[in-house]
């Protein structure tokens, strides 16, 4: 996956010397600076108290949080009529293909805690637990800021307590953890800003060629051309992003506001979902795993559709789209330019004007069918 073969789980292993001077104004203003909000800081220290067993406690994690979802999602197939070897082939082939789940396992991020906050803030909104939903999802926020956007799934549906429960423990957490890093709360907070606005400095506002291939937000699609090098561009692409940010942020409010909160919440849940992993200026594969709750809905929907005797082409466009989406296209090239990002950015894209234009019923809502005549 990468040039070097030393690069490895680089993520887990990446701010370990800067860790010598946690609980100092260095942490955040050194030539190398923590790049995540601070609560982030205070989960990488707790590893780092495993000494070596922090990789092995790291890959442990991260692939039970690939295995044990895909087998209650396996189990919940069936109770709705699919046959057990069926269901069984489905789930492996799911694990066994997981572009994202390879890559995060590779990089050794800190994704593979925010995603078990954003899946089980998934469960618990599904089972109309609204609370504890803004709970989980502002717990994942506080780690990295996009997942906030889940919030507006309670906001829309008329739960604003959890809504705002859901800001309140964000803030909460950002605020203890500004406490613990310290050396004040003050200091902790202005790094925390000024080590999220270098990293897009970093990474959004210039063409990286080696990662932009990992990377399939919207304006990386717009950037993967420009690195191309023989076409010898400026790396530096300030104006492409803040043009980005500026049209994409206003399309994206006005697209909400007329059409998406209008919509079923299972094109609100999979449509906010997307934009969660593709609006960021930056956004790298192993993101991508916080799209498998609103697959499980799709697949919901497709297999009551089956049983039903017909199935829908929206739902037939939307699983090519997950496919593209889950599936590794890193052996894609042409004329220099590595396609996997881009594919993933356009199926993403596409995905979203096929919800926007179908509604899909709530596959909670639809009734189970007779399990014993398996599909």
């Amino acid at each position: 996956m990468w040039a070097h073969y030393d690069d490895r789980f680089a993520d887990l292993t990446h701010y370990d010397s800067i860790f010598l001077v946690l609980h100092r104004a260095q942490f955040f203003n050194g030539a190398e600076r923590f790049a995540y909000p601070a609560p982030a800081a205070v989960v990488y220290d707790l590893l780092l108290h495993l000494g070596p067993l922090r990789l092995a406690a790291f890959l442990t994690f991260t692939l039970c949080l690939g295995v044990l979802p895909a087998v209650l999602f396996g189990r919940a197939l069936i109770r709705r009529g699919l046959a057990c070897a069926p269901a069984i082939t489905f789930i492996a082939v799911l694990i066994l293909t997981s572009w994202p789940l390879l890559f995060l396992l590779e990089r050794g991020n800190l994704e593979s805690i925010v995603i078990l906050f954003t899946f089980s803030g998934a469960a618990a909104f599904w089972q109309r637990r609204p609370l504890s939903a803004g709970v989980l999802w502002g717990l994942a926020a506080c780690l990295k800021i996009y997942p906030l956007v889940l919030l507006l799934l309670l906001c829309t549906r008329r739960q604003r307590t959890a809504a705002l429960l859901g800001l309140a423990t964000f803030a909460t957490a950002l605020v203890f953890s500004f406490w613990f890093v310290g050396p004040t709360i003050e200091v902790a907070a202005l790094g925390t800003v000024h080590g999220i606005g270098g990293f897009v400095s970093s990474y959004a506002m210039k063409t990286r060629g080696d990662e932009l291939r990992f990377d399939h937000s919207y304006l990386a699609f717009f950037k993967a051309p420009l690195a191309i090098r023989h076409l010898h561009v400026n790396p530096d692409v300030r104006w492409l992003s803040r043009t980005y940010l500026l049209l994409f942020g206003i399309g994206a409010v006005v697209v909400y506001l007329l059409r998406a909160r209008h919509l079923p919440r299972t094109n609100q849940f999979v449509l906010i979902s997307i934009a969660m992993v593709s609006l960021p200026p930056v956004s790298y594969d192993y993101t991508l795993l916080h799209l498998y709750p609103a697959f499980a809905l799709v697949t919901f929907l497709a297999v009551d559709a089956f049983r039903r005797g017909s199935t829908p082409v929206v739902l037939k466009h939307l699983f090519w789209c997950f496919t593209l989406v889950f599936a590794s296209e890193n052996f894609v090239y042409w004329l220099g330019l590595r396609l996997n990002g881009p594919i993933k950015a356009a199926a993403l894209f596409v995905a979203t004007i096929v919800l926007l234009r179908n509604e899909l019923p709530d596959p909670m809502a639809v009734s189970v069918l007779d399990p014993a005549a398996p599909a």
